[in-house]
Parts: structure tokens; C-alpha cells; sequence
């Protein structure tokens, strides 16, 4: 749909974009939007301080999403973005893996 700008199930070419997906986010003392990611992960960091080692654990989230929804059926197709974010925690966590193989190799021997 991103490409053809036509909806791929009733060929409709009126769609709504959201270049952002958000949710509904709350926390102990607030409600508000957040963006959905792609993924989170926990990440811990470690320090020495004056009473011993400290380990602090953050949350880091990786990607967003935009989505394109026909205006006439409803169909939507969601898309990644800020995949530079995934490649981050690819190369650093276990959380994400990249998968990048040769097409000429294959699962299948010729």
C-alpha cells in the first residue's frame, strides 16, 4: 500500500497515513500519548560508587511505527520506521536480531 498508494484488498486510493502510531500512556501521575515501538528491552548499566556497585535498569525502546488504512475497507498495513534504533539493539542486546544473508546462497542448494 506504501508503494502503490492503493489499498492492496479493494484497490480503493483514498487512505489515511499516521505517520506515528501513538497509545494512551499513564502513569502514577499522569495520562498521555507515548509512540508504540517497536520493541523495548531492559538494559543494565553498571557503576562503582561510594557504597559499592550500583546496577541501574532502563528501558530503551527501539523503532516506531506509521500505519496506512484504507478510507473505504478499513484494511491497514503497518510499517517500521527509525530502523536505525533496531540496529542499535541488534548490535548491543539479545533483544533483536538482524538476519542479512546472501539470495544467492538460500536455504536451498542448486
Amino acid at each position: 500500500m506504501k508503494q502503490t498508494e492503493t489499498c492492496t484488498k479493494c484497490r480503493s486510493t483514498k487512505l489515511f497515513v499516521v505517520d506515528e502510531a501513538r497509545r494512551r500512556h499513564a502513569t502514577d501521575t499522569t495520562v498521555g500519548l507515548a509512540a508504540v515501538s517497536v520493541t523495548a528491552t531492559e538494559v543494565q548499566s553498571r557503576s562503582t560508587g561510594m557504597f559499592g556497585e550500583v546496577v541501574e535498569t532502563k528501558i530503551a525502546e527501539a523503532g516506531r511505527f506509521e500505519v496506512w488504512i484504507c478510507a473505504a475497507c478499513g484494511y491497514s498495513e503497518w510499517y517500521a520506521t527509525r530502523l536505525e534504533e533496531l540496529a542499535v539493539l541488534a548490535a548491543t542486546t539479545g533483544s533483536v536480531r538482524l538476519i542479512d544473508r546472501d539470495p544467492r546462497t538460500g536455504p536451498y542448494r542448486t
